[in-house]
């Protein structure tokens, strides 16, 4: 029989706590010290809104505005005292921090920890339930909080503590001094006060309820309104259990959120999209592909519907794998409809082939590696997989159960450039054996910003950075192992900014300098009796010769193990693709002699190739107005295979836009350029 106890405090000795928990989810509260005026918060805030947009429902979140470093921060002048209060509660003494169901974690740095805290927390359950009944109107907040047991809840100052939040706070002019303009959660006020009220023991079925009242201030904006409620365990600072009057949904798998795969088999996922409030949610679920191969097959239609109160919705999807060794990185989403803010909570499943000889952690937006990079492994018969940072961590606890033969971090010019869980899943591999290629222009900016970013670029690079390195070539050191003769020109897709470094220990060696001296290191390689790293001071796809390129990936793959025995060929005999390359510059002005030129680069494949050389091809190469209309002929004869340059020179056209094709057999390529004097 349920009891019901109504604006009751009950007061005397209680007993040691004695709580059983996962008897129902848990909703965690993200708790967060900022201030307007602090510089690190704008930049801690954005990770946690981020993460909070896609994880609303796991988590919720209430803000206290502190008093430093800037007192005249609105919303803590708006409520000094309960601001205080809670800082205080906590032992705040900087800004920006956050709290996850009462734990301090720091400053927020990267969104893949703040979703394993999560995920930790949520992983506990909680022996109650809160339900909020609300009623916002332009005068006044009324709300009632119920708190129903499900297990044997017994824990001394365990607290029910309340606020009025302003969801997203937003001002013309920023405030403060560190340029931000919109403020969610903000703590409007805490019921009955920061002390909040002292829960009785509760046995199982047992139920609690709380009213309040509070009337809306003039500054605050009454349809923005919200209620959190939560329970605290003020011995341990512990939240046991959090809502918000705004229902929230969350998707649950009925399977694990990864799992291993096997070539021409199909697969079928289940799921439970779960809303637990006392309020109908109108959801839409949708699913995002971040990741499939061609030759798979995925079709997922989004649902739109009501859920009625402590409902659910059962789903499943399916796909259907070829031969090809692979991955396929799903996420689904499910957001409340009547929610204006757009939140959703998100769910990733993530399935694998066991074989994988090259998996690829793309975090370079500059360059699309499925063009450049992929044929090219295919040519080699390698096989690959492309994964993102939310995929690694996933990839990084399942190492015992997957083969994987190398990895590639691909990060470019993008900073930072690398993740948490891609340097977790990097140092897995190599303290497995497994040899690892590291190229980018920013992996050095990157290795202070965590202890185990540190920890790879010190003690597995073997890496000391001392300056950047604007030269624009790069030559192979003599009497490396891993590749000889290689000299290189770097140009395309942005700016070059080498990383000139050399080895801590003197472990490592020099692979690439960017002086003919060797005096300017680039590039190292390691090779330790555990494990062997490339690690390229420069974006790989910067190389501007598309064979040289491609011999290094060749010598590195060759050098790490990788090639099959009848592709372990000679240096000169490594295939070429069929490309054209973006016209530069673009947009092209008139140059230093008065004529507006830009140079086109393209490849005619067959190069010398493992099976032999192929004949000459037909190859033309056309300019056309925006309209389609012929306007000249660069290139229009037979060639052989290799790399070649021609230069357009557009002298008597106007301003605008223009494309150029390349037409060879079959193979017709496109691509748009801009004339702007």
């Amino acid at each position: 029989m349920e009891k019901i106890l109504n604006k009751i405090v009950l007061l005397g000795i209680l007993l040691l706590a004695s709580v059983s928990y996962g008897q129902v989810r848990r909703i965690v509260l993200m708790e967060v010290a900022t201030n307007s005026g602090c510089g690190n918060c704008a930049v801690s805030n954005e990770i946690m809104n981020n993460f909070y947009k896609e994880n609303f429902g796991g988590v919720i979140s209430l803000r206290y505005h502190a008093a430093w470093p800037d007192i005249s921060d609105p919303m803590y002048a708006d409520n000094p005292v309960d601001n205080d209060a809670r800082t205080s509660y906590y032992g705040v003494t900087y800004t920006p921090q956050y709290f996850m169901d009462g734990a301090s974690k720091g400053a927020a740095d990267n969104e893949e920890r703040m979703l394993t805290e999560m995920q930790s927390e949520l992983d506990k359950g909680s022996p109650m339930w809160i339900d909020i009944y609300s009623n916002i109107s332009p005068d006044s907040v009324k709300f009632t909080v119920s708190v129903k047991s499900f297990a044997n809840v017994n824990v001394p100052g365990l607290k029910l503590r309340t606020a009025i939040i302003e969801r997203l706070k937003h001002y013309d002019v920023p405030p403060g001094s560190n340029g931000e303009t919109e403020f969610p959660d903000v703590m409007r006020k805490l019921l009955p006060d920061f002390n909040g009220l002292t829960l009785p023991p509760l046995s199982v079925g047992d139920s609690v309820s709380y009213s309040f009242a509070y009337p809306v201030s003039s500054a605050w904006n009454w349809k923005d309104l919200a209620v959190v409620a939560w329970a605290q365990n003020d011995s341990t600072k512990e939240v046991l259990q959090a809502n918000i009057n705004i229902p929230t949904v969350i998707i649950v798998p009925k399977q694990p959120d990864f799992i291993q795969v096997n070539n021409n088999s199909v697969y079928n996922e289940s799921y439970v999209v779960k809303n637990e409030n006392n309020k109908p949610a109108d959801i839409t679920l949708t699913v995002k592909t971040n990741a499939i191969p061609a030759g798979w097959a995925h079709n997922f239609q989004p649902v739109s519907t009501v859920l009625p109160p402590h409902d659910s919705l059962l789903f499943a999807d399916g796909f259907t794998t070829d031969s090809t060794n692979s991955i396929i990185s799903l996420q689904y989403r499910v957001s409340n409809n009547e929610d204006y803010l757009h939140y959703n909570y998100r769910k990733s499943f993530l399935g694998a082939t066991k074989a994988q000889d090259v998996v690829i952690l793309n975090k370079n937006n500059d360059v699309p590696i499925n063009t450049q990079l992929f044929p090219f492994l295919d040519s080699l018969r390698l096989g690959y997989a492309s994964i993102g940072s939310f995929d690694s961590r996933h990839w990084a606890s399942e190492l015992d159960h997957l083969n994987i033969k190398s990895a590639m971090l691909f990060s470019g010019n993008s900073y930072p450039a690398y993740k948490k869980s891609d340097i977790e899943f990097l140092i897995g591999l190599q303290d497995s054996g497994i040899p690892v290629l590291v190229t980018g222009q920013k992996i050095s900016y990157s290795r202070t910003d965590f202890t185990e970013a540190t920890d790879f670029y010190d003690n597995y690079l073997d890496a000391r950075f001392l300056a950047p390195d604007s030269d624009a070539s790069i030559y192979s050191v003599s009497g490396n192992p891993v590749t000889q003769s290689l000299d290189a020109v770097l140009s395309g897709y942005y700016p070059p900014l080498l990383e000139k470094i050399t080895s801590r220990s003197g472990n490592s060696s020099p692979l690439f300098a960017s002086d003919t001296a060797y005096n300017k290191t680039v590039a190292l390689f390691n090779e330790t009796a555990n494990f062997k790293n490339v690690y390229l001071g420069f974006g790989i796809e910067q190389i501007e010769n598309r064979q040289k390129r491609e011999l290094l990936f060749h010598d590195i793959f060759k050098w790490f193990g990788l090639l099959q025995p009848d592709l372990v060929a000679s240096r000169d005999e490594i295939p070429t693709l069929f490309s054209l390359s973006q016209n530069y510059p673009n947009p092209f002005p008139k140059n230093a002699g008065g004529n507006p030129v830009t140079a086109i680069q393209y490849t005619v494949p067959g190069a010398k190739t493992l099976n032999g050389s192929a004949p000459q091809q037909t190859i033309t190469l056309k300019v056309y107005d925006i309209l389609g209309r012929e306007i000249t002929t660069l290139v229009n004869k037979q060639q052989s295979p290799g790399e070649y340059k021609v230069s357009f020179n557009a002298d008597n056209l106007p301003n605008g836009i223009y494309f150029y094709r390349l037409q060879s057999g079959k193979i017709n390529i496109t691509k748009k350029m801009i004339i702007l004097r």
